[in-house]
């Protein structure tokens, strides 16, 4: 519902994401009309003749609409309805930032519990979780939000890397510069790859790994981390 008010609003192509994990599965669905509340993009001028196709368009016309107004107005309803949260804040000394979007939120989920940390163990370690629902364009404000104050920041989701290439070519250069891995770590070796299918149990090593630099010696957390390794 979301995708399509997108959309409609924007006049942009929005692509839905379904994969086996997520789709094949049974869950009580809550099916009231109201259950989703589209928020209105307010601040958003819209040009003369709105965003979308018409009659008589042409290729210049239909590039401008796309370069000069549909990306600010995809940005202002990502804001409006809040598609992309933080669902932990990294307490009072943040240190660690997840990103993470989809299926792979799950998995991080899943990596964290199995690395014996909740939500509320999450913020006192200084590990903030920021939820992306929609992973471009990402919002410069969002994500000067979520890197600020953080030393390192990893980012977890399958195939190409979006998230971590608007991290970089936005703090870049900026007075925000955390350390940033993802698809490669910090000496440039594989640590999440495009390839395959990333598995919860290598996400929490990797997590484990940097939280135990970041926090010091941890004997609960590195025992975690050396039986997921067997």
């Amino acid at each position: 519902l979301y995708g399509w008010a997108l959309s409609r609003f924007s006049g942009a192509w929005v692509g839905l994401k379904a994969v086996k994990d997520t789709i094949e599965s049974t869950g009580i669905v809550d099916g009231r009309l109201d259950r989703v509340r589209i928020e209105p993009a307010l601040g958003f001028q819209m040009p003369p003749g709105g965003l979308n196709i018409r009659l008589g368009d042409t290729p210049l016309a239909q590039e401008e609409r796309l370069q000069e107004y549909k990306r600010d107005a995809v940005l202002h309803f990502l804001r409006a309805n809040r598609l992309n949260r933080f669902i932990t804040s990294g307490g009072s000394r943040p240190r660690i930032g997840i990103a993470t979007v989809g299926k792979s939120y799950l998995d991080v989920r899943q990596a964290l519990e199995d690395l014996g940390i909740d939500e509320v163990r999450a913020n006192d370690l200084g590990i903030r979780l920021f939820k992306v629902g929609c992973p471009w364009p990402l919002d410069y404000q969002h994500i000067a939000e979520f890197a600020r104050g953080l030393d390192t920041i990893v980012v977890v989701e399958e195939k190409r890397s979006l998230i971590e290439v608007q991290l970089r070519e936005n703090l870049y250069g900026s007075a925000i510069q955390p350390a940033i891995v993802g698809k490669k770590d910090e000496r440039g070796d594989w640590l999440f790859p495009a390839k395959g299918a990333l598995d919860p149990n290598d996400i929490a090593i990797a997590l484990g790994e940097r939280i135990l630099k970041a926090i010091g010696p941890s004997d609960e957390i590195a025992a975690r981390v050396a039986n997921l390794r067997q």
